[in-house]
C-alpha cells in the first residue's frame, strides 16, 4: 500500500477540504456556505454574459450534479437569495434569478473569497490554476 503522503489525489482532497472549511467559516458570517457562494457567483456570471441560467446551465457551468444544485437552490430560495421560476416554453426547465438581497452581498462576499484565496494559496495560485486547467478537467482517465 502506498504511503498517503505519496498520493497526489489524497493530498489534493485534504487541501481542498482545508480550503473549503476556511471558506465556510468566513462565509458563515454572511449566512451562506461555500456551495451557495459558488452557485451565486455562477448565476451572477451567467446574468452578466446573458447566458441561460436554468438549473441545468448552472450545474453544467460548475461541472456538478443537477440534483445537488436543485437542492441547494431550494435552500437559497428559503433564504431569499434566489427566485426559481418555471420556463413558459417548457415546464421542466427551472430558471434561476438572484434576488436584490443576493445582488447586494455578492460583490463584498466575492472580494472576501478572493482575499482568502490569495492568503491560502499564496504564490502557488499559478500552480493550482495550471493543475485544474480546462484541459485537465475535460480529461478523465479511462482506466484506473
Amino acid at each position: 500500500m502506498t504511503n498517503p503522503a505519496d498520493s497526489p489525489g489524497l493530498q489534493l482532497w485534504r487541501v481542498s477540504n482545508k480550503w473549503q472549511r476556511g471558506l465556510n467559516r468566513i462565509l458563515s458570517e454572511w449566512g451562506i456556505t461555500h456551495t451557495q457562494y459558488a452557485l451565486l457567483q455562477t448565476i451572477y456570471f451567467l446574468n452578466e454574459s446573458e447566458s441561460r441560467r436554468a438549473q441545468t446551465d448552472i450545474a453544467k457551468a460548475l461541472d456538478t450534479d443537477v440534483m445537488m444544485v436543485s437542492q441547494v437552490l431550494r435552500q437559497m430560495e428559503l433564504k431569499n437569495l434566489v427566485i426559481r421560476t418555471r420556463a413558459a416554453h417548457d415546464a421542466r426547465v427551472i430558471n434561476i434569478h438572484m434576488t436584490d438581497a443576493a445582488t447586494e452581498i455578492i460583490g463584498p462576499v466575492h472580494e472576501l473569497v478572493q482575499k482568502y484565496d490569495r492568503l491560502f494559496f499564496r504564490e502557488e495560485s499559478g500552480i493550482v490554476l495550471s493543475l485544474v486547467s480546462k484541459n485537465r478537467l475535460e480529461e478523465t482517465p479511462a482506466e484506473a
